[in-house]
């Protein structure tokens, strides 16, 4: 009786919103909605009477869960249009036993009309649903016909908190369900403004308005008032309160075209430094052999392949390779840009065929010892694999795994953990 009293006394003080009556703009509502089908079965087979005394309704943590989305424009004051596209998984075996199919997504599609017992102006509406739709589940699907009320919340003055109960009946077997919704909803449009016819307005001529032609001074011209414009002696924009675009690197690229803003570079590169491809401390403009790592002496070109017993030339080359060694992150895969470093190990050990090489795999501090040693054993097995396949002996090399046990570098910062991501060489004779 409480409760009567308390709704009743609800709908009198929100029918007293002062808000012109007019019909509902059109709108989308998204939603939260439990699918019942248990209750509905159990009713099927008892009766409503019984399941209401029994206190045998589902559990709503056992329901399952969905979302929905409608579309709804008003008709008249008291009717809207509610067109809606329901949803959600389940599994259907579960809970409708008479249906053999796994989980599946359930889809109803239906059209209702929606009867107000009172206007939209109101902060608590009330209203009774009914319609026509069609379900679809697995390779079953049929029509089914909702029916049930619901409430109206108004939030702001074109949106609506909704709440609701439907009762699904179904020409699918064993189809018949509830369906409890919540979701809110706003108008697509804005509610266009009533002009009201008004008398001729009589002709006012007025004296300039010195003080306001003052506080509108652009000193600059650049359409940003003075008193709003940070540079007001410089042309600028408004988006940076009359100031340039911003210089961060001072290389007369600003920050907008500057794909390197903190850094100085050249236009032709987009305001990024000249480039150096191979990485060997050589730009590409400087660089003979921009793709191949190579010393200075040479303008950035790899040394010729070295002979047997050249010792210093042998440790020069095979050291720059291990630097050029990169592979996806956390796994043992050797990227397309390790390719060069690759062959030329291939042709040290090609030119000193007693040559044996220990390949070392080290990781940074990152992950499980147990997962970081596995993952730097790979990797080193990953390069004597590629040397394998292209002809070098196995007794000639040598694959260790050392994970984070042996950093090169702190792992306390990123450069660091960069330096102890490495594969090391070691020559054995």
């Amino acid at each position: 009786m409480r409760i009567i009293w308390l709704t009743f006394l609800l709908l009198m003080v929100s029918s007293t919103a002062p808000t012109q009556p007019v019909k509902k703009l059109p709108s989308v509502t998204i939603s939260y909605s439990s699918f019942d089908f248990k209750t509905a079965a159990l009713i099927k087979s008892t009766s409503l009477a019984k399941v209401i005394s029994g206190g045998n309704w589902t559990p709503l943590n056992k329901m399952e869960q969905g979302f929905g989305i409608n579309y709804i424009n008003g008709i008249s004051q008291k009717l809207d249009l509610s067109i809606g596209l329901q949803g959600c998984f389940m599994e259907l075996r579960k809970t409708v036993p008479t249906i053999d199919s796994n989980r599946a997504l359930i889809m109803e599609f239906d059209g209702s009309l929606r009867l107000k017992l009172l206007l939209d102006k109101n902060l608590i509406v009330p209203y009774f649903v009914g319609g026509f739709g069609l379900s679809f589940a697995s390779k079953y699907s049929g029509a089914l016909v909702p029916v049930g009320a619901g409430m109206q919340f108004k939030i702001f003055p074109e949106t609506f908190l909704y709440i609701d109960a439907q009762y699904r009946f179904s020409t699918s077997k064993d189809f018949n369900h509830f369906i409890f919704g919540i979701g809110i909803g706003s108008a697509l449009t804005k509610r266009k403004a009533k002009t009201k016819p008004t008398a001729a307005n009589p002709i006012i001529v007025s004296m300039p308005d010195l003080k306001r032609t003052e506080n509108e001074e652009d000193s600059d011209g650049d359409g940003v008032q003075d008193k709003k414009d940070d540079c007001p002696s410089l042309p600028g924009v408004d988006r940076y309160a009359g100031c340039p675009i911003p210089d961060t690197d001072n290389d007369g690229i600003n920050n907008e075209a500057d794909r390197c803003p903190t850094v100085r570079g050249f236009e032709r590169y987009y305001g990024c430094p000249i480039p150096d491809s191979d990485s060997d401390g050589l730009n590409d403009e400087l660089d003979q052999c921009p793709t191949l790592f190579g010393p200075f002496d040479r303008y950035g070109c790899p040394l010729e392949t070295p002979q047997m017993g050249n010792k210093d030339s042998i440790k020069w080359h095979i050291d720059n390779a291990s630097r050029q060694l990169f592979f996806e992150t956390g796994k043992a895969t050797l990227l397309s840009s390790s390719i060069n470093a690759l062959n030329i190990l291939l042709a040290v050990l090609n030119a000193n065929p007693t040559l044996t090489l220990e390949i070392q795999g080290h990781t940074d501090n990152k992950g499980t010892r147990a997962f970081n040693y596995q993952l730097s054993k790979l990797r080193a097995m990953a390069v004597v694999n590629y040397l394998l396949a292209h002809g070098i002996a196995k007794s000639r090399l040598l694959a260790k795994g050392f994970g984070s046990d042996i950093p090169a570098a702190k792992n306390t910062t990123a450069a660091g953990q960069a330096r102890n991501r490495r594969v090391e060489i070691i020559i054995l004779n």
